[in-house]
């Protein structure tokens, strides 16, 4: 299980929220979610690639940071030939 190692910067998460509300519109209100697409999109800000099983499915698991029984999923992300995983909900990114 990984270890918190870094808080994502509070900077890039609004970053990636403006970033969303920018290009959020009717068309394509339904493939948006308020909580993970600004997350994805800051952690890509970061310089982080999100990992994909298949073609279009990111890679998730069950957050070891969050609240036992809150089914928090944090991603896979790649930085620098690095893996770790990324929380939209508690924002730390901790180690593969």
């Amino acid at each position: 299980m990984g270890i918190p190692i870094v808080r994502i910067d509070s900077e890039l998460i609004a970053k990636g929220e403006r970033r969303y509300m920018a290009t959020k519109a009717d068309e394509n209100r339904a493939i948006h979610d308020p909580k993970t697409a600004p997350f994805l999109i800051a952690m890509k800000l970061g310089g982080y690639v999100p990992v994909l099983e298949g073609k279009r499915s990111v890679k998730l698991r069950v957050c070891p940071i969050c609240p036992y029984n809150t089914c928090h999923y944090a991603a896979q992300y790649r930085k620098d030939g690095v893996y770790v995983w990324g929380c939209p909900y508690c924002h730390y990114i901790t180690e593969s």
